[in-house]
């Protein structure tokens, strides 16, 4: 499954380089996420070199931070000249919850790098499922922002 997550890595990498938005704000972010998940790609967690997973988790911390912003900040907006509609008021609520969700799930591999990295624990990849949990949160966002679910009339 690494294998396949490296390549979901690149993948997400390669749509955020390309990624305009409607703001400056938003091609930066871009920008800076294709950065992220390409350094989460390129130093894996379990790593034999000791400073690789400390590198591994501010990529990742950046990228989940990052897509947290889109989330939070940028898939919230409503056109100033616009009143939200009730589907936009229920999308909005998607967007916090899965930016909410990201800072947690990369909050808990904190915790897990800080109390549980040396104990059994470790056994459960809990870094690789977290990320995991991480990246779905961001993908449900991103299809509800692509109005694939809960799109105006």
């Amino acid at each position: 499954m690494r294998d396949v997550f490296v390549g979901v890595l690149f993948a997400i990498a390669l749509f955020m380089f390309s990624y305009r938005g409607y703001e400056r704000r938003d091609e930066v972010a871009g920008k800076l996420a294709c950065c992220f998940a390409i350094g989460v790609a390129l130093f894996p967690e379990p790593s034999k070199v000791p400073w690789v997973p400390r590198v591994h988790y501010a990529f990742a911390a950046g990228l989940f931070l990052t897509f947290s912003y889109f989330s939070m900040c940028l898939f919230t907006k409503t056109r100033k000249d616009r009143q939200p509609t009730e589907r936009k008021r229920w999308r909005n609520r998607v967007y916090v919850a899965c930016g909410v969700a990201m800072l947690a799930f990369i909050g808990l591999i904190g915790l897990y790098s800080l109390l549980w990295e040396k104990t059994r624990v470790a056994q459960l990849n809990p870094v690789f499922w977290l990320e995991s949990l991480a990246m779905w949160a961001f993908g449900i966002s991103w299809g509800v922002k692509g109005e694939a679910i809960l799109k105006d009339n």
